[in-house]
C-alpha cells in the first residue's frame, strides 16, 4: 500500500493511537515537539546533513585531501544549496520526459487528422460524383421520356395503315377464292379430288399391307430354309430326309414370293406347306426324344464323374456306397460301445501289390472281396452283432467282415508261384488272410500251361478255375482299390472315360443343335395365320387392283378440267395470302415496338424518373449535412472539377476513390489504435485521468503539453540555473573563507 493508503487506514482503524498529518510542515512540527525541539531551523540543518552522492562526506574530503588538520568547518549551508539543485535538476528531467510523450500524443493526432482530412475530400468526392451522375442519369430519363411519346404516336398511325391495308387485301383474297370455287363447282372437281384421295390412300394401305405380309413370308421361309437344312445334316433316316426335302422345295418358293404371285398361288398351297411341316414334325419327335434322353444320362455320366474325381484328388477312395454304409455302421457301432476310436478298414487299404506286372489280376481275382471289412480280432463277434443289425437296416449283404483270429490260426503256407507273394502287407492278419485268398492261385506266365493247376490266372487276367477259363471282370481291375498309387489310377482311368463322355456329349448336342429348331422355334405357318392372315393378303391384293381401277378413270375426268385456270387462280390466291401474312407481321411487329415503347415510357416515368429523384434528393441532403458551403465551394468542388477533367465522367470519379477511401479508413483506425495506446501509457506512467478514447479531440494532452513546454519546464530551469548559481557562490564564500581561517590558525600553531 502507497503512503496515501497508509495514512487513511490509520485514520479509520486508529484514531486515537497514532497521529497523521496531511502536509509535510505537519509532520516537522510533529517531530519538533517530540524531540523537544524549538527551533525550526534544526529541520533546515538535518536535511543538510544527508550525504550528497558525488561527495558523500564533504568535511572529510575537504581534511584529507586539503587540508592536513581537523578541525570544525561548517559546510551545511553549501550542502543544502546542492541538493536543491539536484531537486531541481530532476524534476526538470521529469518535465522533459511527459514533454517528450506529449510531444509523440500530438504528433500522431495530428496525422490522424491530416488523414481524416484526406478521407473527407475523399468521400465528398464519391458523394458529389454521384450526386452529378443521378442528376445526369435524371436529365437523361426525361429526355428519354419524351422520346418515348413521340415514338408512340408515330408507331399508332403506321398501324392504322397496315391494318387498313390488310382489309383490303383480305377483301381480293375473298373475291378470287369465291371466283374459283364456282368454277370447280360448276365442273364437279371437289368431289373428284377427294375421291382421288381417297383411292390413293386405299391403294398405299393395301400396299403397305402386302408389303408386310411379303416381307414376313420371305423372312420366315429364309429362316426355316436354314433350319431345316441343318437339320437334314443330321444323321437321319431316309424317309425323314425325304420329308426335309419336301419341306424346304415348297419354302424355296415362298421364299422369292412377289406380288404377282397372288395370281399364281391360292390358300391351299400353304396349307399343304403346313402338312409337310407337321408329317415332318411327327416322323422328328422320336428321334429327338431319343436325343435328349441319351444326353441327359450322359451328363449325369459327367457329373458323377467329375465328382468322383473331384474326392480322389482330395484323397478319397470311392468305394461302393453300400460298403461305406457298412464300414461307417460297423466303426460307429464299435466306438460307440467302447467308448474310444475303433479302427476299421476295408482289404484294399491294407494291402500292396509287390508286382505291377500282376496288379490287375490280384484287383480282378479279389473283386468285391477287397471292400471286405478289417477289425481287430478281438472285436470280430461284436462287429457280427453289428453287422447282423446293419444287414436289414441298411440292406446290405454283399460283403464281409474277415474273421482274422481264426484265418490266422489255420493259416497255411502259399504256393510258390502263387498270387499271394504278388501281395503284402504289413499286418500278419491280413497277410494271412491274402495269402488265404490268393495261395492257391498260380501265377502262370506260360499259357500253355494254363490247365497244368487247379487254379491259375495268366498276366492278362484270364482266369482257369473248375476246369474252365474265363476273363475276370475288367470293371474291377479298371477301377483299382488296392496299393498306395491306387488313387492315382482310378484318376487316369475315370478322366479317361469324362474324356469320352464329354466327346459323346458334345456330338450329341451337335445332333440336337440341328434338330431341336424344328421343336423349340415357333412354325410361322400356323392353322390361324393361314385362316386368317394369308387369305387377308389375297383379298388386300384383290381389292388393290380394283382401287387402281378406279382411279384411273377419276383421274380421267380430272384432266378434262381447265386446271391452267385453276392453278393461275391459286397462284393469285396465294399471292394475296403471303401479302397478307406479310403485313400481319409488319402489325404484330409494330405491337410489339409499341408495347416496348410504352413499357419504356411507363417504366421511366412510374420507377426510373422518381428513383432517381429521390437519389438525387438524398445526394443533396446528404453532402449539405456532411459538408458545409464554404468546404464545397473552396475545397471540394475545386478539387473535383480537377479530377472529372481526368475522368471525363462522374460515376467513374466516385468508383476511382471507391478503393482508395477503404484504405486511407484502415490507416485512420491503425492511428487511433497507436493514439489510444500512447494516451493509455502517459496516464499510466503519470497517474492522471486525461480521456483515452475519445480520439476526437486532444485538447486535454494538447493543453498539458503547451504548460509544460511554456511555463513548467522553463520555470524549473530558471530554478536549477538560480541554485546552481547559489551553490557555487556558497562554495566560493564558505569554503574559502574556511580554508582561508584554518591555514591561518595552522601557521599560528607552528609559530
Amino acid at each position: 500500500m502507497d503512503s496515501r493508503r497508509m495514512v487513511q487506514y490509520f485514520k479509520e482503524n486508529y484514531p486515537n493511537k497514532y497521529d497523521t498529518k496531511d502536509t509535510a510542515e505537519g509532520y516537522k512540527e510533529l517531530l519538533l515537539a517530540k524531540l523537544n525541539i524549538h527551533d525550526r531551523k534544526f529541520m533546515t540543518m538535518l536535511k543538510k546533513a544527508i550525504s550528497f552522492e558525488p561527495i558523500t562526506d564533504i568535511e572529510k574530503f575537504i581534511t584529507e585531501n586539503v587540508c592536513d588538520i581537523e578541525d570544525d568547518i561548517d559546510i551545511t549551508a553549501m550542502q543544502e544549496n546542492i541538493i536543491y539543485y539536484k531537486q531541481q535538476e530532476d524534476m526538470a528531467q521529469s518535465f522533459e520526459k511527459r514533454l517528450d510523450k506529449l510531444e509523440g500524443i500530438c504528433r500522431d493526432y495530428s496525422e490522424l487528422e491530416k488523414k481524416r482530412a484526406l478521407r473527407k475530400i475523399q468521400q465528398f468526392l464519391i458523394d458529389y460524383g454521384t450526386y452529378m451522375d443521378y442528376t445526369d442519369k435524371l436529365e437523361k430519363a426525361e429526355s428519354d421520356l419524351i422520346s418515348y411519346n413521340d415514338f408512340i404516336n408515330e408507331y399508332n398511325q403506321k398501324l392504322c395503315d397496315v391494318k387498313n391495308h390488310i382489309e383490303a387485301l383480305k377483301a381480293e383474297h375473298g373475291r378470287l377464292s369465291t371466283e374459283k370455287e364456282k368454277y370447280l363447282s360448276d365442273n364437279n372437281w371437289e368431289w373428284l379430288h377427294s375421291e382421288q384421295k381417297s383411292l390413293k390412300s386405299e391403294i398405299e394401305k393395301h400396299e403397305r399391307d402386302l408389303e408386310r405380309f411379303i416381307l414376313s413370308m420371305k423372312a420366315h421361309s429364309v429362316k426355316w430354309i436354314q433350319n431345316l437344312e441343318k437339320c437334314a445334316s443330321a444323321a437321319v433316316s431316309d424317309d425323314i430326309l425325304s420329308d426335309l426335302q419336301a419341306v424346304i422345295s415348297c419354302l424355296k418358293r415362298t421364299e422369292k414370293f412377289e406380288d404377282n404371285d397372288f395370281e399364281k398361288l391360292s390358300v391351299d398351297y400353304f396349307n399343304k406347306i403346313r402338312e409337310l411341316y407337321l408329317t415332318l414334325r411327327n416322323a422328328l419327335d422320336p428321334v429327338f426324344t431319343v436325343l435328349k434322353a441319351e444326353l441327359e444320362n450322359l451328363k449325369v455320366q459327367s457329373d458323377e464323374l467329375n465328382k468322383q474325381i473331384n474326392e480322389l484328388k482330395k484323397g478319397i477312395k470311392q468305394y461302393p456306397p453300400k460298403a461305406e454304409r457298412l464300414k461307417k455302421y460297423i466303426h460307429d457301432g464299435l466306438s460307440e460301445k467302447y467308448n474310444r476310436d475303433v479302427p476299421v478298414s476295408f482289404l484294399a487299404d491294407l494291402i500292396e501289390v509287390t508286382d505291377e506286372e500282376w496288379h490287375n489280376a490280384v484287383e480282378g481275382y479279389l473283386n468285391t472281396q477287397r471292400m471286405n471289412i478289417i477289425v481287430p480280432p478281438e472285436y470280430f463277434m461284436d462287429a457280427y452283432y453289428i453287422y447282423k443289425n446293419a444287414r436289414k437296416a441298411e440292406n446290405i449283404h454283399e460283403y464281409a467282415i474277415v474273421d482274422l483270429q481264426r484265418v490266422y490260426e489255420s493259416s497255411r503256407a502259399s504256393k510258390e508261384n502263387s498270387l499271394a507273394k504278388k501281395v503284402k502287407s504289413n499286418d500278419k492278419y491280413v497277410q494271412a488272410y491274402t495269402d488265404y485268398l490268393l495261395g492257391n492261385v498260380v501265377c502262370c506266365y506260360d499259357e500253355s500251361r494254363l490247365r497244368d493247376f487247379k487254379t491259375s490266372v495268366t498276366r492278362d487276367s484270364m482266369l482257369y478255375h473248375n476246369f474252365a477259363v474265363k476273363p475276370l471282370n475288367s470293371n474291377a481291375y479298371d477301377n483299382p482299390y488296392i496299393g498306395r498309387n491306387s488313387i492315382e489310377k482310378q484318376i487316369r482311368a475315370k478322366e479317361r472315360t469324362l474324356n469320352e463322355i464329354n466327346v459323346a456329349i458334345s456330338e450329341k448336342k451337335s445332333e440336337r443343335g440341328k434338330i431341336e429348331p424344328v421343336f423349340l422355334e415357333e412354325w410361322f405357318l400356323t392353322e390361324s395365320y393361314i385362316s386368317s392372315a394369308v387369305p387377308a393378303a389375297f383379298s388386300d391384293y384383290a381389292d388393290k387392283n380394283k382401287s387402281i381401277l378406279k382411279l384411273k378413270e377419276v383421274e380421267d375426268k380430272l384432266s378434262k378440267i381447265n386446271l391452267f385456270w385453276v392453278t393461275e387462280m391459286d397462284e393469285k390466291i396465294k399471292a394475296k395470302d403471303s401479302e397478307i401474312k406479310a403485313e400481319e407481321e409488319n402489325c404484330k411487329k409494330i405491337d410489339r415496338d409499341i408495347w416496348e415503347y410504352e413499357s419504356k415510357r411507363d417504366n421511366t416515368k412510374s420507377n426510373i424518373i422518381p428513383e432517381l429523384k429521390d437519389n438525387v434528393q438524398k445526394s443533396k441532403i446528404d453532402i449539405d449535412d456532411r459538408y458545409s458551403e464554404d468546404y464545397c465551394k473552396q475545397t471540394g468542388i475545386v478539387r473535383y472539377e480537377k479530377e472529372l477533367s481526368e475522368c471525363k465522367a462522374h460515376i467513374r470519379v466516385a468508383e476511382k476513390f471507391a478503393s482508395p477511401i477503404k484504405q486511407t479508413a484502415t490507416k485512420i483506425k491503425d492511428l487511433e489504435d497507436q493514439l489510444m495506446e500512447k494516451r493509455s501509457d502517459y496516464n499510466k506512467d503519470e497517474r492522471t485521468s486525461f480521456k483515452v478514447a475519445d480520439v476526437s479531440n486532444n485538447d486535454e494532452y494538447e493543453k498539458s503539453y503547451l504548460e509544460i513546454k511554456d511555463y513548467e519546464l522553463p520555470k524549473y530551469r530558471e530554478q536549477i540555473k538560480s541554485a546552481k548559481d547559489e551553490a557555487m557562490e556558497q562554495f566560493k564564500s564558505d569554503f574559502l573563507f574556511k580554508l582561508r581561517c584554518n591555514i591561518l590558525s595552522a601557521e599560528e600553531k607552528n609559530q
